[in-house]
């Protein structure tokens, strides 16, 4: 099958670890043709997805070329695949229209944000159906839609673990404190930042003792600042 995974850029996110996790499973089962599209701009990561042996195509807007000049461009390299998964591509739902009746295509969700989630459910007649990578986005994705949820499936994402533990031969020294750090966005919607202080506040009950690094910012950071200082006092959280 020929499967092409849109995107407006290939920048440094969760976006980009889905559809590199996705296009390494696909090529390892069963004999798919797989090719990442970026359509608006090349993201930073771009080039390392070319160098892990990704094959990365860009139909990108042309300086005095209208959106709907783009748009078919789109439509006519999309022409060749079998299926194609969205994510977060506006140009591209707009060229869904012009794809032969046979393609299979599917927006996939990643998060709640306005945008994104108008960005997947933009085209929706044109779609198979969609999909959301948590329960929340999936339900407001539905009431976004006005739709009775029918083609709006949940499919959970994860980040890929080790089925062991990586420092199962490292011995920590009790008495140092374990550093520790969080690095994202401090969105308790898209991150769940606000568990941080009661894992803390439950190492400590253990007697464990840690250090923590915040790297990242975002519109829940006075909340967490305040939940730290409610559960875990003594607590040394370096921001």
């Amino acid at each position: 099958m020929r499967i092409a995974l849109v995107t407006y850029a290939l920048n440094i996110g969760g976006t980009e670890m889905f559809l590199r996790h996705i296009a390494g499973y696909l090529k390892g089962h069963g004999s798919h043709h797989v090719t990442i599209i970026e359509t608006e701009g090349i993201g930073e990561w771009s080039d390392s997805f070319l160098a892990a042996g990704f094959d990365v195509r860009r139909v990108l807007p042309r300086r005095f070329q209208s959106r709907l000049k783009h748009a078919m461009r789109i439509a006519a390299a999309l022409q060749e695949y079998d299926a194609v998964l969205l994510t977060d591509a506006p140009a591209a739902q707009a060229a869904l229209g012009f794809l032969p009746e046979s393609t299979v295509v599917i927006p996939v969700i990643q998060c709640d944000h306005p945008s994104v989630i108008g960005n997947g459910i933009g085209n929706l007649d044109e779609c198979d159906c969609i999909v959301a990578v948590s329960p929340a986005v999936q339900n407001t994705a539905i009431r976004a839609a006005g739709t009775d949820g029918s083609r709006v499936h949940y499919i959970p994402n994860c980040t890929a673990c080790s089925s062991t533990w990586p420092k199962e031969g490292h011995s920590f020294d009790p008495s140092q404190a374990l550093k520790a750090i969080y690095l994202g966005r401090l969105d308790d919607s898209q991150k769940g930042v606000l568990l941080l202080p009661q894992i803390f506040a439950e190492s400590q009950r253990r007697s464990i003792n840690a250090d923590l690094t915040i790297a990242g910012d975002g519109p829940d950071r006075t909340e967490l600042e305040t939940a730290f200082k409610q559960h875990c006092p003594s607590l040394s959280v370096t921001w």
